[in-house]
């Protein structure tokens, strides 16, 4: 019985032994497993942190770009009013001159239609003296040659 005992005994060491060889072999495959799934995680997390490094230093030079145009347009767009207001006073100041030329064109229309007024009125004077005098001097020519043919009349 006692042998019986130590034979069961070994046999159940044995057993043990056998499962614990068998569980240590397990254990070793899942540390492997591990430590190769920890150095696979290790290689991503690295080209992850490195991928985020340029991300991040791109996102820095698109962030400065986007300042640097940003800046750019501001500076255009202050031109373009400073522009624009140059633009609208010189419009201005075009509007006036116009005016003041459709006055000055205004005022010289009206200084010809004046003069016009006045050419007709002195063609009018003249051509009244011009009957007149040409009637006086007709008049004194006949009144001279009636003189004449009474001279000579008396004479003869």
């Amino acid at each position: 019985e006692e042998q019986s005992t130590n034979v069961n005994s070994t046999n159940n060491w044995k057993d043990l032994k056998f499962k614990l060889d068998e569980q240590i072999k397990a254990n070793k495959q899942t540390q492997e497993q591990l430590e190769t799934e920890r150095d696979k995680n290790n290689r991503i997390e690295r080209e992850l942190t490195e991928r985020w490094e340029i991300v991040e230093s791109e996102w820095g030079m698109l962030i400065d770009s986007t300042n640097k145009e940003k800046d750019d347009l501001e500076r255009i767009v202050e031109v373009l009013r400073n522009e624009k207001i140059e633009l609208v006073s010189i419009c201005e100041e075009l509007e006036r001159r116009y005016d003041m030329k459709e006055m000055e064109k205004n005022r010289l229309e009206d200084y010809i239609r004046f003069l016009k007024e006045d050419i007709n009125q002195l063609e009018k004077t003249v051509t009244r003296s011009v009957i007149v005098s040409t009637g006086d001097t007709f008049q004194r020519l006949v009144n001279e040659a009636r003189e004449r043919i009474q001279n000579v009349s008396q004479e003869n």
